[in-house]
């Protein structure tokens, strides 16, 4: 299938002068929706900041389509966790979206039908048509976290990286945003989530990479979760 596959290949990072993660090996195929678990301190976020070429690879590396970060970085769109971020702003939704198309072209390129195109497709996929106009601010949480995903998802990214994006959510709320990027990464693209919800992962997710600084488990969820991971 065409899109980008993940490599880590004998991949260490540190923290603190520190091993956070060390000697990781797995290869995930295009179209994964790939579960990062373990527990908290585990090295998921870690991981996950790597990947965005935020953080440097201590030993070994890492390719997203044969191109090693952070050199891929350019087709990732890395969302962190919630928490940290400012969500309090009248912005309307459909603007926020199109932050993303800013960061692909710069602040001071003319907006495009490319553009406007991405931007649509990106709200359709996370469901926030009717949405477009409301303001960021009068969100629910999970309709908050669906705009933050489709302004990701609107840069073009092939690869998109999330930290917790369940957090806080209710069931229902969450099996939704998970049935959504299901199907984004059905289509072609790549998928690492952070998640503690050993059922979530079970339901949802192609793959699962089990961390708690070393490497638990990896490979197809059912064989994985079978070998020991527990979400």
């Amino acid at each position: 299938m065409n899109g980008p596959d993940l490599r880590l290949e004998g991949v260490t990072i540190l923290r603190g002068g520190r091993p956070a993660v060390e000697g990781l090996e797995a290869h995930f195929p295009p179209a994964s929706l790939i579960a990062l678990a373990g527990p908290n301190g585990g090295g998921k976020t870690t991981l996950l900041s790597a990947l965005a070429g935020i953080l440097p690879v201590a030993a070994g590396r890492i390719t997203m389509g044969g191109q090693p970060v952070p050199l891929a970085a350019g087709r990732v769109g890395y969302l962190p966790q919630r928490h940290g971020l400012d969500l309090d702003f009248p912005v309307p939704v459909g603007s926020v979206v199109a932050q993303g198309r800013l960061v692909r072209r710069g602040l001071w390129a003319g907006f495009t039908p490319e553009d406007q195109e991405a931007v649509a497709a990106a709200l359709g996929a996370m469901g926030l048509e009717s949405l477009r106009n409301r303001p960021l601010a009068r969100l629910s949480g999970g309709q908050q976290q669906r705009v933050l995903i489709a302004r990701a998802l609107a840069t073009g990214a092939e690869v998109l990286l999330l930290d917790e994006p369940l957090a806080g959510l209710d069931e229902a709320t969450a099996a939704d945003l998970l049935a959504r990027l299901r199907r984004w990464a059905d289509a072609g693209h790549l998928v690492v989530v952070a998640l503690h919800d050993r059922r979530a992962i079970t339901a949802w997710c192609s793959h699962v990479l089990h961390l708690n600084r070393l490497q638990v488990a990896c490979g197809p969820v059912a064989a994985a979760m079978a070998g020991g991971a527990h979400g």
